[in-house]
């Protein structure tokens, strides 16, 4: 997790991301996306917030979301 931290810290610096730029949890490792919007203090969003579905789909969509990204281009 130090790692990822340290990484997206370079990362927003160098784009100079604003502090309320969120950070986007996708797939199966979304809780350490949770753990580094904390560290970064920065606000979480879940990719199945972003995408309109059942909320009996959400947690699919969200495991699932390059195939749904790819889903909704097409």
């Amino acid at each position: 997790m130090d790692a990822i931290e340290a990484d997206a810290r370079s990362v927003i610096e160098r784009v100079n991301l604003p502090s309320t730029a969120p950070i986007v949890g996708a797939g199966c490792g979304r809780f350490l996306a949770v753990a580094l919007a904390d560290r970064l203090e920065r606000p979480y969003r879940d990719f199945a917030d972003l995408t309109p579905c059942a909320d009996t789909a959400r947690e699919m969509l969200a495991r699932c979301a390059p195939a749904a990204a790819v889903a909704q281009l097409a």
